[in-house]
């Protein structure tokens, strides 16, 4: 059957019956991206969300090396209804799906999908979940991957069709290319692959990748 979202209940799993082998379980919960105000420092924001965030997923520096696009801000994730004086904070209404549900890695990539242009929600979902949430799980050397739909842009937050985290055992697995392409042993062919299938669905312009340090 359909989930009913109810505030005051907390997040709702489906039934067995409803799974899939993209969908091993739904929730619908509140996910928060804590953002620092301008001029506050990265190690001011570690700070504040040791205090007040101890679970929230945290950022990393950039590497100077990196053959990704990583925002130029620092960006934080926290799973609830979360706030931290002094930071930003975006909540988003999602439904969670743990495509690959294994042990948390030490070391995350955040990103922030927006979809392209003219595409539907049908279509973006079947894009995202039925085919590049594959191909992903195929090509990264990822532990496990959380993948949150966007229901809902709460209070104001800037508007976003899904939130991803990729776990990783190390940061060498996501700066290195020969290692984040190579879970098939061909990482040129599948970094081709992998870029071809985000421009079909994605809006690549405003996509944001952040590295963060998983916290359990």
């Amino acid at each position: 059957g359909r989930w009913r979202w109810d505030r005051r209940s907390k997040p709702r799993r489906f039934s067995a019956a409803s799974r899939s082998p993209q969908l091993p379980w739904v929730n619908v919960s509140i996910v928060t991206l804590l953002r620092p105000p301008r001029g506050m420092s990265r190690q001011a924001m570690l700070a504040a969300l040791e205090r007040a965030a101890p679970g929230a997923h945290v950022p990393l520096a950039r590497p100077a090396l990196r053959f990704l696009p990583l925002g130029r801000h620092p960006v934080a994730m926290a799973h609830g209804d979360v706030s931290v004086e002094g930071l930003i904070a975006h909540r988003y209404r999602v439904t969670t799906a743990i495509p690959r549900d294994g042990e948390p890695g030490t070391v995350g990539l955040l990103t922030l999908l927006r979809r392209r242009p003219g595409l539907d929600d049908a279509t973006f979902q079947r894009r995202w979940f039925r085919g590049h949430s594959p191909l992903a799980m195929a090509v990264h050397p990822m532990v496990r991957y959380e993948r949150h739909a966007v229901l809902e842009a709460l209070d104001g937050a800037p508007p976003l069709d899904g939130i991803v985290v990729e776990h990783f055992r190390s940061a060498a697995d996501v700066i290195r290319p020969w290692r984040f392409f190579g879970g098939r042993g061909r990482p040129l062919r599948d970094a081709l692959a992998v870029a071809r299938d985000a421009a079909g669905f994605l809006d690549l312009g405003r996509l944001e990748n952040h590295l963060v340090r998983i916290r359990p």
